[in-house]
């Protein structure tokens, strides 16, 4: 279907294009192909997620990664003013935070709320992500402090 031009960006009720929902299910070959055919990578659905949202808060990093490398935007928000860092630190998923990281994602930005990701990770009890970026944190402010 693609290769008879397909349209890649039909979404459901909610918004939900075929990019966003191999996204969210972690079809890393179906999101690599939609990509391939003009699929646009910076899509939301009406929560305003989008795809890089979907696949870190689902704990996909293979795909965070490739979304990354194609142009994704590590600093974008939906419309909980949630970011990818935040989604993938409230569910836990620490590859998906290293990627984001790696990828440029802010520890320090904060939500409408007021929280960053390390307070998000601490309220969602996710030990290990709390733990990391913790350490993380420590180091920037030491940097803060010789820059």
């Amino acid at each position: 279907m693609l290769d008879h031009d397909a349209n890649t960006e039909i979404a459901d009720l909610q918004g939900n294009t075929p990019l966003l929902a191999a996204a969210r299910l972690g079809y890393f070959n179906i999101a690599q192909l939609l990509l391939a055919h003009q699929a646009e990578i910076e899509q939301t659905n009406s929560h305003q997620n989008t795809p890089l949202m979907l696949a870190a808060s689902n704990g996909y990093a293979d795909l965070v990664a490739m979304l990354v490398a194609k142009g994704a935007k590590v600093q974008d928000r939906n419309k909980s003013s949630f970011t990818p860092l935040m989604l993938a630190s409230q569910s836990g998923h620490l590859d998906c935070v290293k990627e984001l990281i790696k990828a440029g994602a802010q520890i320090k930005r904060r939500n409408k709320s007021g929280e960053n990701a390390l307070d998000i990770a601490k309220l969602a009890g996710q030990q290990e992500v709390f733990d990391y970026l913790h350490d993380l944190s420590k180091n920037e402010s030491l940097l803060d402090i010789f820059n």
